[in-house]
């Protein structure tokens, strides 16, 4: 073996720990679709950013989607460590990828569910989702959940036909939805229920309740090593424990009361909604 042989050896073993040692300390990414504009959920989560740097001892960014299908493919192809993730959006994942390594679920008032409301203006007389053609429904996205795959489900059940819909409204946000009712672009529409609680005195009403499902949770790379992920994990679990980690939460989401374990099959109910949804969903 020559002198030069063994020089681009050594080369290349110092370069790849030098590479190790980077990707190691380089910052974590906290990935988060776009419900809401992007300065008020880099607002919401910049404290439990802070909170988990300062418990890894690691740089963590927060990084808000363009998109739900950008934040979705990211989190599918482990370009974000930390991802928050609505119900539909964990689950699709799974479904055309792999199952992301659960953190935690979301917790408020000590339940784990959550649900929507599909609304219309107060001074619309009518009083059922079926009154309403689903072509003049406002929708969030076609990956959200309480935005899109409930009310569809709903219309479903209510015996109308679906499959062949097309001219679908898509508003980005739950606020640009409840915005589009109220001011008339759009009789109907699908909202949590904290936009409905928001913009009820404003002259919204609820005609129909979506089923609960799982709250929002918390996965991780999937390529992340065991130790990290558990690390991460308990840093959530504990936010609970003493009043500045209940502000974390609340500036998430108010009312949010803790991060808890959660399992896999918590999603299977809203697996099989979405699965019985024969819409053909953009980029399927």
């Amino acid at each position: 073996m020559n002198l030069r042989t063994i020089f681009m050896i050594v080369f290349f073993f110092i370069a790849s720990l030098l590479t190790g040692q980077s990707n190691e300390n380089r910052p974590l990414i906290l990935g988060i679709h776009p419900y809401a504009p992007a300065s008020e959920i880099q607002k919401r989560f910049t404290p439990l950013a802070k909170y988990l740097s300062e418990k890894l001892g690691r740089t963590v960014d927060v990084h808000v989607g363009t998109a739900y299908s950008e934040h979705i493919k990211s989190v599918a192809t482990n370009r974000i460590d930390i991802a928050f993730l609505g119900s539909s959006g964990y689950v699709l994942i799974a479904e055309a990828y792999d199952e992301k390594p659960l953190l935690g679920i979301l917790e408020q008032a000590g339940s784990h569910f959550y649900k929507g409301h599909i609304v219309t203006r107060q001074d619309n007389p009518h009083t059922k989702i079926s009154d309403f053609d689903p072509s003049e429904f406002a929708f969030v996205d076609p990956h959200s959940t309480m935005g899109f795959f409930l009310p569809l489900y709903m219309y479903k059940e209510a015996g109308i036909d679906i499959s062949a819909l097309s001219g679908i409204n898509f508003l980005k946000t739950h606020g640009n939805v409840a915005l589009g009712v109220l001011i008339g672009d759009y009789p109907v529409g699908a909202v949590k229920e904290e936009v409905f609680f928001e913009f009820e005195e404003k002259g919204l009403k609820s005609i129909a309740i979506t089923p609960q499902i799982p709250a929002h949770c918390f996965v991780a790379r999937s390529d992340m090593s065991p130790e990290m992920i558990e690390e991460i994990r308990q840093a959530l679990y504990q936010l609970e424990e003493n009043d500045a980690g209940l502000a974390i939460l609340q500036s998430i989401k108010a009312g949010l009361t803790g991060i808890k374990p959660v399992e896999p099959a918590a999603y299977d109910q809203l697996a099989q909604i979405i699965k019985q949804i024969e819409y053909k969903r953009p980029g399927k």
